[in-house]
């Protein structure tokens, strides 16, 4: 472990000291696995190159700030890492003041020239004022970012490329990590990405890019929000190439977008958006064709082939000879929208050693569209499978399969489509104690044609 004032930088945000805090720094990082940056600003007049394996720590991503001089050559990089870099508690600063001549390039570039990177973590970091992209990552995996706040730039907050598809992958930057101030370029611009997940603050940019082959992405938690006066046509954009598998959770979008917030684009395929929020968009998803989409909001299921309305894994029990309501459901009036669409609910336990008589009945409703007779005291797992069909605007048809002691029972009935009814699991029995049935977990899910769009 070394301090980098131990070895002559002086952090008083002096410019004539760059080049001796350079040479200082990088002596540091040459000799040591750990180099300490305390508070104060150290000029610096050229990139810094960050071998394999070395974590610099400051004081704090305001107080510890390496800042390149103004007189750097154009186009300089701040910081070039190797892979299993560690960067924490420490500000990167730029010397762009806004025009698109003159002054640095990427704040942090990473790249392996003898192969891919692994292993960089970032926690509380800034990095700012760059003409370039705050952030170059190429060909990584296993990276981690926490609280990573980038700000202010000529092109993009962060890029992160794979030379092929599935070469960037398996990668997390959340924490909040901020992206802002770049409304010349994206806040993220994606190529060739796997298997990764964000959780981030998107403001003052153009969204979100994808290139290339990008797969199994999920952003959760994030928050989109731009300038009153600033419009774009979309949230998440394709350049080129494609999105299989998109996931937007619990996301707020405060971005005030011409057209809809995810391009209506063929190469979008399999995509969720559950349980997001809008404040000023004009519109939501827009028209999407075909099957590309579910959409979940609320609840309630609006676009797709297939979505979750529904879990239970939690073990609940009867409280008594009467009926005790084990699991419920209230399923929404509008979830049924298309002919030959299905409701699939399955719904399983088990019954203890005595079970005293009791019968499990399933209601839709007020109706009994499952009921299983006198459960045997035996110890052992029960399921219960319905469908709900939907057959007309008006009527629905239901079929509900019981597998208990490998003889299904089977009872249809046929019931309005318009319902908003609950499905509820019921125990009834003669005499019998708590605890003589027990409910283990249900699925609601719906499936069928395209459903309903915004």
């Amino acid at each position: 472990m070394v301090s980098i004032t131990d070895l002559g930088a002086i952090g008083d945000g002096d410019a004539s000291h760059a080049a001796a805090n350079r040479q200082a720094i990088q002596t540091a990082l040459d000799n040591a696995s750990i180099v300490e940056v305390p508070a104060g600003t150290y000029v610096i007049d050229a990139t810094l190159n960050v071998p394999a394996n070395v974590t610099i720590a400051g004081e704090g991503y305001t107080a510890s700030c390496i800042k390149l001089s103004n007189a750097a050559p154009d186009g300089t990089d701040i910081l070039h890492l190797d892979q299993w870099v560690t960067l924490r508690d420490l500000w990167i600063s730029g010397n762009w003041d806004g025009s698109m001549t003159g002054q640095s390039g990427v704040g942090i570039h990473a790249r392996n020239p003898s192969g891919s990177m692994h292993g960089l973590t970032f926690t509380n970091l800034q990095v700012d004022r760059c003409k370039s992209n705050g952030f170059y990552v190429y060909e990584a995996a296993y990276m981690r970012w926490n609280n990573v706040l980038a700000n202010t730039f000529g092109l993009n907050g962060c890029v992160l490329e794979g030379a092929s598809p599935g070469s960037f992958t398996s990668s997390e930057i959340g924490g909040r990590s901020r992206f802002s101030d770049c409304p010349n370029g994206y806040a993220l611009r994606l190529k060739n990405c796997h298997s990764s997940r964000f959780s981030i603050i998107s403001e003052h940019s153009k969204g979100i890019a994808f290139e290339g082959e990008n797969r199994a992405l999920t952003f959760d938690s994030c928050y989109f929000e731009s300038d009153s006066e600033a419009v774009i046509p979309h949230v998440f954009n394709v350049l080129s190439g494609g999105m299989i598998g998109l996931t937007i959770s619990n996301s707020f979008f405060g971005m005030i977008v011409s057209e809809t917030v995810v391009q209506d684009d063929p190469n979008f395929l399999a995509c969720v958006l559950l349980n997001n929020f809008n404040a000023s968009t004009k519109r939501y998803l827009g028209s999407l064709g075909g099957n590309r989409w579910t959409v979940i909001e609320g609840g309630l299921v609006r676009r797709g082939t297939q979505a979750v309305l529904a879990t239970h894994q939690q073990t609940v029990s009867n409280t008594g000879s009467g009926e005790s309501q084990l699991w419920s459901f209230a399923i929404p009036a509008d979830t049924l929208t298309t002919d030959g669409q299905q409701l699939r609910l399955r719904i399983w336990g088990k019954t203890n050693d005595n079970a005293n008589g009791k019968n499990l009945r399933l209601y839709l409703g007020n109706t009994v569209v499952f009921e299983s007779g006198p459960v045997a005291a035996d110890n052992r797992d029960w399921a219960i499978d319905l469908t709900l069909l939907r057959d007309s605007a008006t009527t629905a048809r239901t079929v509900a399969e019981g597998v208990y002691n490998a003889a299904p029972v089977v009872n249809c009935a046929t019931i309005s489509a318009g319902f908003g009814a609950s499905l509820e699991l019921k125990a009834t029995g003669q005499g019998g104690a708590t605890g003589d049935l027990l409910l283990q977990g249900a699925s609601l899910k719906l499936v069928g044609r395209e459903l309903q769009a915004f």
